[in-house]
């Protein structure tokens, strides 16, 4: 259990980082993109 409580919240940071930063390189394509066209 002692784990659990330990590793539940490190891997919630760890998917809402990865996913921040998977939406920050989404919009920086995309405002990229509508630049050059």
């Amino acid at each position: 259990v002692g784990i659990a409580v330990v590793f539940i919240p490190f891997a919630v940071y760890t998917l809402t980082s990865v996913l921040e930063k998977l939406l920050e390189h989404a919009i920086l394509l995309k405002t990229d993109h509508d630049l050059t066209v």
